[in-house]
């Protein structure tokens, strides 16, 4: 699971992780007025939101969204890193979510110097909200995201658009510098009310599209348009010592010639890294593909690539890496562990994406992988006593999957299938032996704990 950037909104503590748990009574009437305050917030934002003119002149191909709340000490290099593209055809539109530090002014600056620079300035409200009034704004034919405190290698835009555009040969020998490399490189068609109802309704009735490919062969991909461009990455560190780590979520497989996520489900498995790719505009509004607008910036990512996955028809990727990910910045909110119950929320609404769909039943055992890997990585992550509080949330909703029939054996290794009945079975056992600090010794012993020796040779990976 990747980290989630700091977004600076509505912290909960452990109150509103407790009200997240989805405990019943008052605890979850007050966790409903929270809900509904932070949409009506959103909904308040939204409205109030500045948006600047686009330029005159066609709309470009891309559009690169960029959230900022409070990111002055990295934003310069993000903005820097779209200035030094080698593709030129993009707007970037920077969304200032309520920033109270000097982010304002040097998003003002970039746009004296630069027309293709826009800014969204909106009151506080969050990651979600900012995000989809910046997908509601894009015009470009795709979408891309930066992070405020990511940045991009200057052909990385270049890669990804022309594998969007089925320069297969070109995207890759584009990125073959950047592969080598280890160190740090310096109006929509559809009204934002239109797009807001789209999302809305597949909110409610769940996404009824997007099998069309799967079933309708490689003739008929081979017409349709990429849906999603991505690529690999490094995780970044400038500190103590400058560094990159490759990040791979395309598989030499993947990258052999576009696919339908639907008959690669493996896909579906990778980190969600959205903000190495480049997504058709008009695939999200069609398919009602927009972020959940909870508060904060916790786990969003998790349920818009579902969605993205569910709703591609076509997909192309590389192998090159074309994005510094930053893993030291303090501010991020994957270092805010009371955040972990609203993962809870991504898998809630990613479950009722799916409900209308013809292959319902294949993505409901897809999604209660993911949210096993999902649970068990951020159960890992927390201190003991909040741990406590999140298993008998994990063994509930494991439970009520295997209740529903969305266990599929065939998707799980036989340490992962051990672990995961242990958690159903011995929730207080499970949370007590699981290893604070899981070196890879500590992490054997478990497993030769719960599931004998070969389970626990196969979970070190020996």
């Amino acid at each position: 699971m990747a980290k989630k950037k700091a977004n600076g909104a509505g912290k909960q503590g452990a109150a509103g992780a407790k009200g997240s748990a989805g405990k019943q009574g008052a605890a979850g009437q007050k966790k409903g007025n929270r809900l509904s305050l932070q949409a009506q917030r959103c909904a308040a934002a939204r409205a109030g939101a500045k948006i600047s003119p686009a330029p005159e002149g066609p709309a470009p191909a891309v559009s690169v969204l960029v959230p900022i709340c409070n990111t002055e000490r990295y934003l310069e290099q993000a903005l820097d890193s779209l200035l030094a593209q080698t593709f030129t055809d993009f707007e970037v539109l920077c969304i200032n979510d309520g920033s109270s530090d000097g982010s304002l002014d040097i998003i003002k600056r970039y746009m004296a110097n630069d027309q293709r620079f826009r800014l969204i300035d909106k009151d506080n409200s969050g990651y979600g909200a900012s995000m989809n009034l910046g997908i509601d704004t894009a015009r470009g034919e795709y979408i891309g995201i930066l992070e405020p405190d990511d940045f991009f290698e200057p052909n990385a835009l270049e890669l990804l658009y022309g594998l969007a555009k089925g320069a297969n040969d070109a995207g890759v020998d584009a990125g073959a510098d950047a592969s080598a490399s280890t160190g740090a490189a310096a109006g929509s068609d559809a009204t934002a009310a239109e797009n807001v109802k789209a999302s809305e309704n597949a909110e409610l009735e769940g996404h009824s599209d997007g099998s069309e490919a799967a079933n309708g062969g490689n003739a008929e991909r081979a017409e349709a348009p990429v849906d999603v461009a991505k690529a690999n990455y490094w995780f970044y560190w400038s500190t103590p010592k400058e560094r990159n780590q490759l990040i791979s979520v395309c598989t030499p497989d993947m990258v052999a010639a576009p696919f339908s996520p639907r008959e690669k489900s493996e896909v579906f498995y990778s980190i969600p890294s959205i903000w190495s790719a480049l997504y058709r505009r008009e695939m999200l509004n069609e398919c009602g593909v927009r972020f959940l607008e909870t508060a904060g910036a916790s786990f969003q990512d998790l349920g818009f690539q579902f969605k993205v996955w569910v709703s591609a028809q076509k997909v192309a990727m590389s192998e090159a890496p074309i994005l510094h990910y930053r893993q030291d910045n303090e501010a991020s909110s994957v270092n805010d562990v009371q955040k972990v119950m609203c993962v809870c929320k991504e898998f809630e609404m990613a479950e009722r994406f799916i409900k209308h769909d013809p292959q319902r039943e294949m993505l409901e055992k897809v999604l209660f992988r993911l949210r096993y890997d999902s649970y068990m990585w951020n159960f890992a992550r927390l201190a003991p006593e909040q741990r406590r509080e999140f298993v008998p949330v994990m063994q509930k909703d494991l439970r009520q999957g295997f209740k529903n029939g969305a266990y599929d054996r065939s998707l799980f290794k036989d340490h992962q299938d051990a672990c995961l009945r242990y958690l159903m079975q011995h929730p207080k056992r499970f949370e007590q032996f699981f290893p604070d600090d899981p070196t890879p010794m500590k992490k054997g012993l478990f497993y030769l704990l719960i599931a004998g020796p070969k389970a626990a040779l196969k979970a070190v990976g020996k």
